[in-house]
């Protein structure tokens, strides 16, 4: 995902419903790839996941 297009999501007010489905996946896949988690259920956020020690 460019830059560019984390810019512009960025400047969007409100939902991001003006932007393909295919981008949203990209952005969260991203998010997750870099070690963030997206949580459900009754408390909806994220969180850094954590790191497994070495063996």
């Amino acid at each position: 995902m460019s830059s560019e297009t984390v810019k512009r999501l960025e400047k969007m007010d409100g939902p991001l419903l003006a932007t393909t489905a295919a981008t949203i996946h990209a952005l969260e896949e991203a998010f997750r790839e870099a070690g963030v988690e997206f949580l459900t259920g009754s408390d909806p956020g994220v969180r850094l996941r954590r790191a497994i020690a070495a063996q």
